[in-house]
Formats: structure tokens, sequence, C-alpha cells
């Protein structure tokens, strides 16, 4: 007698060379995998609850983010707003953070919160306030998943101040 698992498998025909994106569904979760196979192999889906496509809430302001799945990776969908303080673009360091907003060269947070800018851009980081942006809920874009996001960005991004 044949196991589930061998009842539920496809035999495919593929070239060398050929790309395959195999995708697979258990109920309200889907899963896809991306892959260029060398020989025969079997392909295990792994199907999780996952938050994105939802929203959460920023625990440093009660701000609350929508976020959406892109490929393998969950991104937000819109920008920050997270603004503790804020200054002027001419205004730089390596080290300390600083956080500004678009077009807006003052240094008061309620008044910037008010334009429009700040409502359709969010808050721009130097690379000091991004490292250390993260809540203590959420995870912190200097590890391997930081890394795969800033790379598919842009190939050139450092790897953090020189």
């Amino acid at each position: 007698m044949k196991s589930d698992m061998q009842k539920s498998a496809i035999q495919m025909q593929y070239n060398q060379g050929d790309e395959m994106l195999y995708i697979g569904f258990s109920g309200i979760y889907s899963e896809d995998i991306l892959d260029v196979p060398t020989a025969t192999k079997t392909v295990d889906f792994v199907f999780s609850a996952s938050s994105c496509g939802g929203s959460f809430t920023d625990s440093r302001d009660s701000k609350i983010y929508s976020s959406v799945r892109i490929g393998k990776q969950c991104w937000m969908a819109e920008n920050l707003k997270y603004l503790p303080s804020v200054v002027n673009s001419i205004t730089g360091s390596l080290t300390v953070p600083y956080y500004y907003v678009y077009d807006y060269q003052g240094n008061i947070v309620s008044v910037v919160e008010a334009t429009s800018n700040y409502g359709i851009y969010g808050v721009l980081y130097n690379w000091t306030a991004a490292m250390n942006s993260s809540s203590s809920s959420s995870a912190n874009s200097s590890g391997v998943q930081g890394r795969v996001l800033l790379a598919g960005i842009c190939q050139a991004m450092p790897s953090g101040p020189n």
C-alpha cells in the first residue's frame, strides 16, 4: 500500500536548465518554490501561519502599518513614520541616529508631522537610525533577512558605515 505522500506525488517532465516554479496550497496557506533542478528530487512545501499581508503595530509609537508578501519576503506596504526627532537635510552622521522628512528643513516634530510630505513619504533615516530602529517586537534588518532585503534594493549597498 502506498503512503499518502506517494499517492500525492506528481511526475513532471523538464529539460536541464529549465526554471521550475512550484506552488503548493493547503487551506488558506500557499508557498512557492523557485528551482532549477539538475536531477530527480522531492520538493517539500512548508505551510505556516504568517502575519504577512496583514497589519502590525509599531510598539514605539502605536502606528499601524500594512505588509505585503513579494516572493518569499515580507515587505512593508508603506514607509515608517516613527519620528522621535527631526533634523534638516544637511545634518548627517555615521554614528548618531538622525531622522528626516522629505523637503523639511526645521527641527520641530509636531510641525513636520502636520506636513503632507510626512503623510505621503513617512520618515527617512540615516544608516545609524535605520540599523537601530527595531522595536522589541520586530526583527532588525541587520541580520540575514536584512542583508537579503538590502541586496535586493541595491547590489552595491554597503554592509555598514565605513
